[in-house]
């Protein structure tokens, strides 16, 4: 129900459409005050649950643009802003936060990521943790060359804290055309 209320104005438009014109044609038809009263509050909780839904995000939605933010980060080479959304206790593959941050900072280095592109975005909510898949393509630039539509898919496991959600864990999920199979293979 909260994707409908909070993540999705089309979903929601399409569920608000049939009261919406239910009412409208009831006034027009009759033009009774009872209907144009009826029709009044329908456009108006329309209006306010359209309101609503610009304004909030949700923890889906919160999580969905964390990994869009890491891409940006990446694509930027800002070490700082990705450290900024790894959590202290992060652990992946046997490394820690500072481990990883540094075998970033080299990947990053040789390898520069240039406008990726996140797709098949699926987000799982369990209370206080969510988990966030995705794939991700790119064109990869080292000093000797760019290589063209470079696909991997990622996993991120996603602790919230105080209002958002840091980095818990990272897993490459294997893919036939992803040139990495694990977090070991960055440099």
């Amino acid at each position: 129900m909260s994707a409908i209320l909070f993540e999705s104005p089309l979903k929601l438009a399409a569920v608000l459409l049939l009261p919406l014109l239910a009412t409208t044609w009831a006034w027009y038809a009759g033009r009774t005050p009872q209907a144009r009263y009826a029709m009044v509050i329908v456009w108006v909780l329309t209006a306010g649950l359209l309101i609503v839904q610009a304004v909030a995000v949700t923890p889906r939605e919160q999580a969905v643009a964390l990994c869009h933010e890491l891409a940006r980060l990446a694509e930027a080479g800002d070490i700082a802003g990705i450290r900024e959304h790894l959590d202290v206790l992060f652990e992946a593959d046997g490394f820690d936060r500072l481990t990883m941050i540094a075998r970033i900072e080299k990947a990053l280095r040789q390898y520069r990521p240039q406008e990726p592109r996140l797709g098949r975005i699926e987000v799982e909510l369990n209370g206080d943790e969510a988990t966030a898949t995705f794939n991700v393509t790119c064109r990869i630039s080292t000093p000797e060359t760019i290589v063209h539509d470079v696909h991997s898919r990622w996993r991120l496991t996603l602790g919230r804290r105080g209002t958002g959600w840091l980095v818990t864990c990272i897993e490459v999920l294997p893919t036939p055309q992803s040139p990495i199979a694990s977090l070991r293979d960055l440099p």
